[in-house]
Formats: structure tokens, sequence, C-alpha cells
């Protein structure tokens, strides 16, 4: 029976595919090229389509690009002249003139800010040489001409109604999502879904439609009372006749609305473009930073349906939130989802976090998920997730939280007037935890209005991989008998530091010894070492109180442990504590994008020690037989900070071994190249 099914949508799907031409929107004519050489029409051809009331596609573009000053028009009297407005050929593009086109598809938007907003109003479009004040070719709007418009398909519920299902309206918004208004639902149906199918009456040969946002479609379990939903078609509404809700296990219509077969031949649908195959459709958007970080948004009753879209990969997070402040930007008392896709089982994550300061979430304080903050009466998850799509190197979280607070960690979102907010990008550290963000954060301060009217973004640009980067070349420390160590704290040097050099995400500070970012270390055995440290010695500050220890785990942060982890995590030496110091960065620090040398980035450090360094802690450690070959030095109160140690029998054969290793491989590459 699943197979059947199975096949049954593909051929829906087919037929869907195969009975009907693309779409484009309702037509509006041809250009009609003025003049009977290309001198005086410039090959000007396309076909023109109205999208929406200020929105129109042109296909099959084509213009010689030899005029010097040529821009789309449109007039709303007479005929065609320079006494009319410019049609930008992107938004915010209103002053570039046309290049060179050949039968490419366009779409374009009119400058409400300076004509009529809806194309009803308007009678020509022409392609116009200011300089020559020539028209090269032009196309008529009729008079009674009206714009593609979201399409009503009516109330929906049954008569008698089945499971409280009612909606106050089924709205087309484009060809391909539907929006449900004041939906009910009873949320007692066994295995209900919204469903859709070929014929009038919903059958079992129909299929289930996922919710805007989601891959699949999910099932509804949950009761629903005046809500909006939105669903996304697979194919397009022309060849469908039906939609509503069915419960698969009972084989029972819950309700639906008929969808009629001339949607198409009247043109009177907005077509979906790829803006909105690639994204869900919110009634919002802003960008957050420029061509990487945006954010859409929905009311939605009393709660606010949200997308995030930038360019974070695997295990890098989006935050976003109300700032923790009523006044200003303020990342301490931020209520932030954090949002990601995760590396090993390729699924959307989210997660209510509470930010009550800047340090990794530790004992309940930090950057910490509300279910961890305050470990005495930690808070609740209060977000769901919708769906998430990677396409294109553009990663989408679609998720949904209550516009109030119900918990003590949360803040409310405002559904009208401006509000302060907070975001970040940054990595997710092996914990699944959101760490450091470095310099990808709320610049200044920044306010949106959630209950604004209506907000477009930009389309994100196509971008090339430019991810490939040597992690920094840090001299690794080769240690004989009786050596000192100075262990400070520091800046991590971004993804070309601690993650490039341990292929593991940091916080944003690492440990440096002897004024170096985590150096390897190799030790001799039954050898005597002392490590003076300055990781701060005040537990209230976490922020600056870092002990150091010698570990069996990679990652440490014995303190952040449950005593199941500990088992198997032994501590060689320490903890210890003492002065704190640390390397900061400075104005001369170049951006992460142009440190092109470990050496460039080093120099640029300051080395700040506000209480003094008369102070350190001691460690002193004696490696012997028993010790393994390999161990780590790290914090005690959070993880991911060191690096390792190798632990040998002789530190000089370690240097004889990789001298070695280094001089065959010197002499193989020699021998190939004589040999080609």
């Amino acid at each position: 029976m699943a197979v059947l099914k199975l096949i049954s949508a593909a051929v829906i799907l087919t037929v869907i595919g195969e009975c009907h031409s693309e779409y484009y929107g309702k037509l509006i004519g041809e250009f009609i090229q003025q003049g009977d050489t290309p001198a005086t029409h410039h090959n000007v051809n396309g076909t023109v389509y109205a999208v929406d009331d200020d929105t129109l596609q042109i296909i099959g573009f084509t213009f010689d690009g030899k005029a010097p000053d040529t821009f789309f028009f449109i007039g709303t009297s007479g005929t065609p002249s320079g006494n009319s407005y410019v049609i930008p050929k992107a938004i915010g593009l209103g002053s570039e003139k046309l290049g060179a086109y050949s039968n490419e598809d366009l779409t374009i938007h009119l400058d409400t800010s300076e004509g009529p907003g809806s194309l009803s109003d308007y009678l020509w479009i022409s392609v116009w040489c200011k300089q020559a004040g020539a028209n090269f070719a032009d196309v008529t709007i009729p008079s009674d001409f009206t714009p593609p418009q979201e399409y009503s398909l009516g109330r929906l519920g049954l008569s008698p109604v089945v499971h409280g299902v009612t909606a106050e309206d089924v709205i087309i918004l484009n060809s391909k999502l539907i929006r449900f208004v004041g939906l009910n639902y009873d949320g007692r149906g066994p295995d209900a879904y919204f469903w859709t199918d070929t014929v009038t009456n919903p059958t079992t040969s129909g299929m289930r439609v996922p919710q805007d946002g989601e891959r699949t479609a999910s099932k509804l379990n949950q009761p629903l009372s005046g809500v909006t939903r939105t669903v996304r078609l697979p194919g397009d509404v022309f060849e469908l006749r039906s939609i509503g809700l069915w419960c698969v296990l009972a084989r029972q219509n819950f309700g639906h609305v008929v969808i009629p077969d001339d949607l198409m031949s009247r043109g009177v649908i907005i077509p979906a473009t790829a803006a909105d195959d690639d994204a869900p459709a919110y009634d919002n958007c802003e960008v957050l930073k420029d061509d990487d970080f945006q954010v859409s948004w929905t009311i939605d009753g009393d709660d606010i349906a949200i997308s995030l879209a930038s360019r974070q990969g695997f295990n890098q997070y989006m935050a976003f939130g109300p700032s923790g402040s009523d006044s200003r930007t303020l990342m301490p008392g931020s209520d932030v989802i954090v949002a990601f896709i995760d590396g090993d089982t390729s699924m959307g994550m989210v997660d209510d976090y509470y930010l009550s300061d800047y340090t990794m979430c530790a004992s309940g304080n930090g950057v910490c998920p509300d279910i961890r903050a305050d470990t005495s009466s930690p808070g609740t998850n209060d977000v769901t997730l919708s769906g998430f799509t990677t396409d294109g190197g553009i990663t989408r979280i679609n998720y949904k939280r209550p516009l109030n607070a119900t918990d003590r960690f949360d803040r409310a979102i405002m559904a009208a007037g401006p509000q302060y907010i907070s975001w970040a990008l940054g990595p997710i550290n092996d914990d699944g935890l959101a760490t450091y963000h470095n310099s990808d954060r709320t610049p200044g301060n920044k306010q949106i209005d959630f209950g604004s009217d209506g907000s477009r973004c930009p389309a994100f640009t196509m971008r090339t991989d430019d991810d490939d980067f040597e992690p920094f070349k840090v001299k690794p420390i080769i240690a004989l008998e009786d050596t000192v160590f100075r262990c400070d704290i520091g800046s991590s040097g971004g993804p070309k530091g601690y993650q490039g050099i341990t292929g593991t995400v940091g916080w944003g500070i690492a440990w440096y010894i002897d004024r170096d970012l985590i150096p390897e270390i190799t030790v001799k055995r039954n050898q005597t070492y002392t490590f003076k440290v300055y990781g701060g010695s005040n537990p209230q500050q976490s922020a600056s109180y870092h002990p150091f220890y010698i570990t069996t785990d990679p990652a440490g942060g014995y303190d952040q442990l449950s005593e199941a982890d500990r088992t198997n995590h032994e501590i060689l030496a320490g903890p210890v504590n003492g002065s704190y110091c640390i390397y900061e960065e400075t104005n001369t620090t170049p951006d992460e994008d142009d440190i092109d040398s470990y050496e460039r980035y080093r120099v640029s450090l300051r080395l700040n020690c506000p209480n003094g360094d008369e102070n350190p802690g001691t460690l002193v450690w004696t490696p012997d037989e028993d010790t393994p070959d390999v161990v780590y030095y790290q914090c005690y109160t959070h993880r991911n900070l060191g690096w390792k140690i190798n632990v040998s029998d002789d530190a000089n054969k370690c240097v004889l071994s990789l001298i070695t290793m280094t001089t065959a491989f010197i002499i193989a590459i020699l021998l190939m190249a004589r040999n080609v």
C-alpha cells in the first residue's frame, strides 16, 4: 500500500508537470520594435508579464546594449515619452543604465516612491533612450488591466463540521503557496494532514502537503485555534482541484475547498518566482548583515514565525532575539534562538538561549540554553522547529516561538513598534553549544519593528568557495628538563587559530604558552616541568576564571562534566589558578579575512594584566612511565581552551624522528621529480 501511495503521488506530480506550460503571470504582451533596422530598435525583444501589482517578468529579453543611455520606462498617459517613470533594472539601481542582454529572463519592480504603485495605473512600457529621446520598443498595457492578486478560495468547513475543522479563508498567495487563515482543528484525528487532490472531492489518491519550510509533510497532531498556516505545493496550483485537511488512517475528509480550473487562463494568480522556491513566504524581511544574514518573520496570533537565512555551514549557528536592554543592543540578558544544521545528522536544530554574560556556558552561567541556565531553577525551551533547507550555500532555518515571555529567561517580542535586538553568527562546539562569535555580531544598536506592514530583502548573491585557508603555523615547543612555562589567556585567532589548529571549535579565548597560541608541547618522561599560570583566580567572575590543569581528555572542562562523563577523564596535574593576564586584540589586529600569517596576528596583540602579574599559580608536573603518550593542557572550568602535550621517553628522539621523516619526504619528492 505504501508503494502504491508513492506511485500515485508520483503520477500526480508528473501530470501536473506535463499538462501545462510554465506560468509567468498575466500576459501584457510582446515588445514591438520601433523602426526597421537594428540602428533604430537595437534588437529589443521580449515578452512581458505582470507578476503582481508592482512586479514584472520579461521573458527572453534581448537588447544589444549599444545605445548609451537606455532604461525601462513606464507611463500613465499618451504614448512613450521621456515624461514618465524609470523602472530600475534591479532594486536600488534606478540610475543604472541597461547593458546588453541576450534572451534573458528578468524580474523588475516599479519604483513606487516615484510613481503610482500598481500596474493598473499605467498604459505602456518602453525601452527608452534618454540621451536620444528615442523609443526602441514598447508594449501597451490594456486600460482595464488587473494584475494578479492573492486569490480567495473562500471559507473552509464541511456541514456538519468534522473534528472542528474550519477556516475563515483559504487564500492562494501564489502558484506554490496557499494560506489557511483563522484555522481551527480539535487535534483528535489519528492521522491528519494538509491534503490536495486533482479532483474536486478529495480521495485517497491525493497527497500530503508540507507546511511552508518543511521538507516533508508533518502530521497535524495538536489542536489549532484561529491560527494561520501556509502550505507549499510540490508542483503548482493549476492542475489541483481541491485542498484541505484529510485523515489518512480513517480515509476521512475533514474539510476542503475547491480550486477553480481556469486560474492559469485568466492570469489571476501571482506566479511563484525563483525566490519563492528558495524561501518560505513571510510578511517581512530584514537584512542583519549585508549579503550574509537575513531574518524574515510573520506574526501568527500569539506566536511569531521566524526564518533565519545565512551562509553558515554545518555546525555553525545563527542567533537572533530580543536584546537584554530596552534602550540599546546589549548581549547580556538577551533572549535568543540559536539555530544550526547538525553536522552528524544533517538535521536542523533550534534552541532557546539566555545570555547571562559573555562566557561559555558553565554551571548555569554564561551563554546557556534556557534548560541549562541557573542549575537550581532552569527555564524551558520555548521554540519549535518548522523546517530547514541548505541550498546554493544558503542555510535557512524556520521556527516558531511565543510573542510573550513564558519563563524568567525569556523576553517578549513586541507586535508593534521598534525593539532592540541582538544577533550573532558563530560555531557550535563538540558539546552542541553555541560558542564565541568573533566579529559576526550586532554592530552598534539595532532595532526592528516586528509589526511593520511589509519589507523585502534582496536575494543572496552567488559566491565561489572561499573557505580554503591555512591554519596558523605555531612553532611547537620541544622541552627538556627543568623547563618553566608561562601560561596566559588570549584571543583564539578566529577560524585560522584555535579552530584551524585543533579541528575543534573553541570559545574565542585560548591558552598562550610562552607567548604563543596553543603550541603543541613535547616533554620527556621523568623530567619535572613547571607551569606559571595566569588564568584568573576569582570563581565569581567566570569570564576570567580559568584554572589550568593537565588531563587525558582532549576538551577539558572537568568542572562542567556529569559524574558519568568524568569516569574516563583523568586529571594528571592541577588545577591551579593565579593572576589574570590576557593577550587582547588591538586596533592594529587585522580582520580575519586579512590575516596572512600567525606572526602578523601575534604581534598585533597586547598583553593586559588588570591586577598585575605578581601572583601566578604554580603547577609542577613530572610525567612518568604511566603517563599516556598524548595528554592535554586545558581549562578546568571551560572546554576547549588548550592543546596537546606529547610525552616521550626522549624528547630529542622526537626531534630526530621529525627531522628524519621530513628528510625522507623531501628525498622522495626529489626522486619523483627526477623520474618525471
